[in-house]
């Protein structure tokens, strides 16, 4: 099909963690172009892994654009460009997976939302 046999690979869901783990980081791209998502822990485990992501706008992950990845219209020809994209730059990919394992850091770890939940009850505890 279209000449991609050798070069991508659709495999489905995996879901036994030492695999997925190695699934990510060898991948020159995680691409997920969904209608709707309402948060995507697939994303997050992509990116988790310094694997640079395209999605699309149904994904509602805005974060992504300011370095992690790509959002893309979801149409066949943006999808092709921005895998286009990472595939011809490794360096471009490579940048954008450590943007994404950063901001997995620093938004998106248990302690970081135990503070950010924490903060919120103190900002109304006043109503109580």
């Amino acid at each position: 099909m279209h000449g991609l046999q050798d070069r991508v690979h659709l495999i489905g869901p995996v879901y036994e963690r030492e695999k997925k783990l190695a699934a990510y980081v060898d991948a020159v791209a995680f691409c997920l172009p969904s209608h709707r998502e309402g948060f995507s822990i697939a994303i997050l485990e992509a990116m988790t892994c310094r694997c640079p992501v395209v999605i699309s706008r149904g994904c509602h992950f805005p974060e992504v654009a300011a370095g992690a990845g790509i959002i893309i219209d979801q149409t066949p020809a943006a999808i092709s460009e921005a895998l286009a994209q990472l595939l011809s730059d490794p360096a471009k990919g490579q940048s954008m997976g450590q943007a994404g394992a950063m901001l997995v850091r620093k938004s998106y770890t248990w302690p970081t939302i135990a503070e950010r939940l924490g903060s919120a009850y103190q900002a109304y505890a006043h109503l109580r």
